[in-house]
C-alpha cells in the first residue's frame, strides 16, 4: 500500500504492530539526547521517545491481517514519507499565563496502611539485617534483591511497543501535547477508555498544565509521576522536614565511618541509595 494513502486512512497514526486490543495498555514518553557533551552546543540531537506497555506477552495467535491496516506493519516507509508525519501539534498553551489547576476527589480510603502489609515489611527488614550482619562472606544480596528472592508475586512478561520518535525536544509544550494526543488515540483504537502516560519530574510538570488547560478533551488522561521521582520527591520533602534537627551532623559522622578518606555524604536520594546498596 502506498504509504501517503495508508497515513491517511490510518487516521494519521502509527500503532506499534505488537499490541493487542482488549489488554491493559499504559505509555512512558521521555527525551533523547545525544552528542550533549559538544563544546557550543551545537549538533545536538533533542528528540522525544515514547513507549507502550502490556502485561503478557505478544498473542501470536491474533490474526495480524485482519488489524495490518489499522496498526500498520511496513518495516520501511521509505522516500514516500507523509510531509505531515513528524507534525507537532499545537498546545495553545500561553508561556506567561499558567492555567488554573483542577482537582478531583480522592478516596482517602486508597492511602490508608495496611497493618498486616506493615509488619510483613517490617519483619522482612530485620530478617534481611541480621542475615547481613551474621554473613561475613555477603552471600546474602542488597535490600532490593533481597526482596525480589522473598516475594511471592511474579510480574508477567511485558510487551513493549515503541512509537515513532518525535524529532523535538521533550520539554516543549506543543511537543508534550504531541505525546499526549498520540497516546490518547492509540488507547481509543485499542478499545481502551482510560489512557495512563508515564512522565519524569520535568516532563510531568508540563502535561499536568496542559491537562487543566483541555480538561474535556483530556477528561480521560491520567498522567502519572514516575516511581524513581516520586521517591526523590518524598526523600526531599523528609530532608526538609528534619532539616533543623541534627540529621546533617549525623550525615558527617556517618560518611567519616563509611569512607574515612572522603568527604561527607549528600543527603540526596542517590547518596542514600548507595549507601544502602554497597
Amino acid at each position: 500500500m502506498n504509504c501517503r494513502l495508508w497515513w491517511k486512512e490510518n487516521g494519521k497514526l502509527v500503532v506499534p504492530p505488537n499490541l493487542t486490543s482488549g489488554k491493559f495498555t499504559q505509555f512512558a514518553g521521555d527525551n533523547i539526547n545525544i552528542k550533549v557533551e559538544t563544546l557550543d552546543g551545537k549538533g545536538m540531537f533533542n528528540a522525544t521517545q515514547c513507549a507502550a506497555f502490556q502485561y503478557g506477552d505478544v498473542d501470536h495467535d491474533q490474526d495480524s491481517s485482519a488489524t495490518s491496516k489499522d496498526i500498520g506493519t511496513q518495516r520501511s516507509f521509505g522516500p514516500s514519507l507523509p510531509d505531515d508525519f513528524h507534525e507537532i501539534s499545537t498546545s495553545g498553551h500561553q508561556r506567561h499565563t499558567r492555567p488554573a489547576p483542577t482537582f478531583h476527589l480522592v478516596d482517602t480510603e486508597w492511602y490508608s496502611p495496611r497493618r498486616d502489609f506493615l509488619r510483613m515489611a517490617e519483619a522482612k527488614d530485620m530478617a534481611w539485617i541480621l542475615c547481613r550482619l551474621n554473613d561475613a562472606e555477603q552471600h546474602i544480596p542488597a535490600w532490593t534483591g533481597f526482596n525480589r528472592v522473598v516475594s511471592p508475586y511474579r510480574s508477567e512478561v511485558t510487551t513493549v511497543g515503541y512509537m515513532p520518535i518525535i524529532p523535538a525536544p521533550a520539554d516543549d509544550m506543543d511537543t508534550v501535547y504531541t505525546v499526549i494526543s498520540r497516546c490518547k488515540l492509540i488507547s481509543e483504537k485499542l478499545g481502551q477508555i482510560y489512557t495512563v502516560i508515564t512522565f519524569d519530574q520535568a516532563l510531568y510538570c508540563r502535561a499536568k498544565e496542559l491537562i487543566w488547560l483541555h480538561p474535556e478533551h483530556f477528561a480521560n488522561v491520567i498522567i502519572r509521576l514516575g516511581g524513581f521521582h516520586t521517591a526523590m520527591n518524598f526523600m526531599k520533602a523528609i530532608g526538609q522536614y528534619v532539616e533543623a534537627s541534627g540529621l546533617k551532623d549525623v550525615s558527617y559522622l556517618v560518611s567519616y565511618l563509611v569512607w574515612p578518606h572522603g568527604g561527607p555524604i549528600s543527603m540526596r536520594p542517590r547518596a542514600l541509595r548507595t549507601m544502602q546498596d554497597p
